[in-house]
């Protein structure tokens, strides 16, 4: 818009240096990198196999002064399921309230279901 005259007042310069914010250096800290391919079948039934993920903390909290967050993807369906969480400490509980969900509203019991740990989940298990 500035270049075909539309705005006026405003000056662009082009010298081909870039600006990095602070959130995406953080970010970049911590990538790893995702599979492209998975490398086992999927399954074959709701809640054999679930994937979870603990992000946190949050430089900048929610308005509900949430700083972390945990994700349960099931395997067979891609549904995710995600949980805001003031402290990590609450995963555990996150998870049971997933558990129950895949009870009550698909029949799953919570013995076939597996979780595949990552190494947030590990350190707040019971």
């Amino acid at each position: 818009m500035v270049k075909r005259g539309i705005i006026e007042g405003i000056k662009l310069v082009n010298d081909g240096a870039t600006i990095t914010c602070k959130a995406c250096e953080q970010a970049k800290v911590t990538h790893r990198e995702i599979w492209k391919e998975h490398e086992a079948p999927l399954t074959d039934m709701l809640g054999v196999e679930v994937h979870s993920d603990v992000w946190g903390p949050s430089p900048i909290p929610s308005l509900g002064r949430r700083r972390y967050y945990v994700t349960f993807t099931n395997d067979y369906s891609c549904h995710t399921w995600l949980t805001t969480m003031c402290m990590k400490d609450e995963t555990l509980a996150a998870y049971k309230a997933y558990a129950a969900w895949l009870s009550t509203q698909h029949g799953v019991n919570d013995e076939a279901a597996r979780v595949m740990k990552s190494a947030d989940w590990n350190t707040v298990r019971e």
